[in-house]
């Protein structure tokens, strides 16, 4: 039986798996102990078996969500997509995974509902180093577009990593649109590492919320690095 056949039972396994062993709160807000599961080393072989069938074109629907649910439930793990300790030595995937396998990939996560795989697609795509800047850079866009706060704050360094050159209007104009404070923390050190004009304007918008602590801790150290008052 080809690999690519099992991608749906290890779907239907590992789901069967997080609702027997957790209770329905946890399952229902994805509090699951994904790493936990016992049978992790044979998705990974039927994974990299299937990466080097190069057969990847030939998945069903199904099947693309399937590893796209996967991928997900590997978030801690790090193996299918290695957005633990991606690096310019690191591999993108321990399991086989080419950088175009990867960029079809891309499309398919674009796509899913799986947050958690979005993220790790945009964690990698700086390090990418086959494709071109400009595909690498309009992927990063179209992820941003896509995702939740968490993935578009993430996009917004991987778009810094790869030296976008329209990142600070779109840190700006995008400043109102996520009410979190994380992205609002990367925006304006995004902003300080760009030395950017409007950096003491919109410090002082950061001000206002005086709830967030670890926000304002960041203003703080931000003024003192740029010489701020």
């Amino acid at each position: 039986m080809k690999a690519t056949y099992h991608i749906t039972q290890h779907v239907e396994q590992f789901e069967q798996w997080r609702k027997k062993n957790h209770t329905q709160e946890q399952y229902e807000k994805g509090f699951t102990d994904d790493p936990a599961y016992p049978f992790w080393e044979n998705i990974e072989s039927d994974l990299k078996q299937l990466f080097e069938s190069g057969t990847l074109q030939n998945l069903s629907i199904e099947e693309q969500e399937g590893i796209m649910y996967l991928i997900a439930r590997s978030w801690d793990v790090g193996n299918i997509i290695n957005w633990l300790t991606i690096s310019a030595e690191e591999p993108i995937s321990y399991l086989e995974c080419t950088e175009s396998d990867f960029l079809q990939m891309c499309q398919w996560a674009l796509k899913t509902k799986e947050e958690d795989v979005k993220c790790q697609f945009v964690k990698v795509l700086p390090f990418l180093k086959t494709i071109s800047k400009d595909v690498i850079r309009a992927l990063l866009l179209d992820f941003y577009k896509d995702g939740g706060t968490y993935t578009k704050r993430m996009s917004l360094f991987a778009l810094q990593e790869t030296k976008y050159p329209h990142l600070e209007e779109l840190v700006l104009t995008s400043w109102a649109s996520e009410e979190d404070e994380f992205y609002t923390i990367a925006c304006i050190n995004i902003l300080h590492s760009l030395k950017s004009k409007e950096l003491k304007v919109y410090l002082k918008k950061a001000e206002a919320y005086k709830d967030w602590e670890f926000l304002q801790e960041n203003i703080q150290r931000i003024k003192k690095e740029a010489k701020l008052k």
